[in-house]
């Protein structure tokens, strides 16, 4: 009976979607660059405290990071037909950040708040844009969302182009050699990255991609209170039996930052929005570098919506494959037994 139930809230649902599809072109993010959070960080205030405590970025800072992301994706986005329109919203104490088009406008929202977070660091604000911009180049898989997400790299495939291309071409500007010889890289981290890459430019590289995933890494640790500390020497050992479209588990995230950090497939070979193996690393094929089974499954490619470890298809499993209608339909009736899950 509460099958029939969520079947008929489904209809309702699918019949206010065509109708909202109908007023408006814009196909937004439903969540950001972090799952919903209440938490405020507005331009002068340092009284929060997060895992390290850097300091967070100066307003010049985030801006150079802007202008830098401005110009290495202006024109890529206008060969696809779209205009690239970076929102910098330095003043908005959000921590969080989020990409939606709005017809031919591909937008990222560039929050001040995660940007004043104590963990964020020049190299942690640069993925996080690369993140959002991975949302509109990124790929397959896509979001598989009746709300139009459609046009979206979902989460862990964002977080995937953001160190397998973004990052790798935003820090090819600068001294990586300098700017790494004051810095303390991880162990683990710079032991891969010397072994998977014999030229000292992409090692160099590698190396600074690490400081960024340390730098957001900490980020989730310290806005979901998590104890355990995420580190390259500890992967996430799940394995999902359909891909996640919604946020990783943060060593998820971390493992993901760190595989694209490691695959030696050049910048310049495009993802494709249909084929998940163009233009990344893929297991079976390559022995580094490929998407983490903690969150990708290759079986489904994308599409799988859930969480980490779900199976497909169980009496207990939402009935659409959408995390946001799973969403929508346990808050109409949390009583459902995929609610509990």
């Amino acid at each position: 009976m509460k099958y029939f139930r969520s079947a008929a809230i489904l209809g309702s649902l699918v019949a206010l979607a065509f109708s909202v599809s109908g007023m408006t072109a814009t196909k937004k993010m439903c969540d950001g660059f972090l799952p919903p959070n209440d938490v405020k960080i507005p331009v002068g205030n340092h009284s929060y405290i997060g895992m390290r405590n850097n300091g967070g970025v100066t307003e010049a800072e985030y801006n150079k990071i802007m202008d830098r992301i401005q110009a290495l994706y202006e024109n890529v986005v206008k060969q696809k037909g779209g205009s690239l329109v970076i929102n910098r919203l330095w003043t908005d104490s959000t921590v969080n950040s989020s990409a939606e088009q709005q017809g031919n406008r591909w937008i990222i929202n560039m929050y001040g708040g995660i940007a004043r977070h104590p963990d964020t660091t020049v190299e942690g604000e640069a993925l996080i844009a690369c993140h959002e911009m991975g949302h509109h180049l990124g790929g397959a898989p896509k979001i598989n969302s009746m709300f139009g997400g459609a046009w979206a790299t979902n989460e862990g495939g964002a977080d995937y182009f953001a160190t397998l291309k973004c990052l790798r071409d935003f820090f090819a500007q600068d001294n990586n050699s300098s700017i790494l010889a004051n810095a303390n890289i991880d162990p683990l981290a710079k032991s891969q990255c010397l072994a998977q890459f014999k030229a000292q430019n992409d090692q160099d590289l590698c190396m600074r991609i690490s400081m960024s995933s340390e730098s957001v890494s900490y980020l989730f640790q310290d806005l979901s209170s998590e104890k355990t500390r995420p580190q390259f020497s500890t992967p996430d050992t799940s394995t999902v039996s359909r891909t996640n479209d919604a946020h990783p588990a943060t060593q998820c995230r971390m493992d993901t930052y760190f595989s694209g950090s490691l695959c030696p497939v050049a910048t310049s070979v495009n993802n494709s929005d249909t084929d998940v193996n163009a233009g990344s690393c893929v297991q079976g094929t390559d022995a580094l570098g490929f998407r983490p089974r903690c969150w990708f499954s290759p079986t489904t490619g994308g599409g799988g919506g859930g969480g980490g470890g779900g199976g497909g298809g169980g009496k207990d499993d939402c009935p659409v494959a959408d995390p946001n209608m799973c969403k929508l339909l346990c808050q109409l009736d949390p009583t459902q037994p995929f609610c509990k899950n």
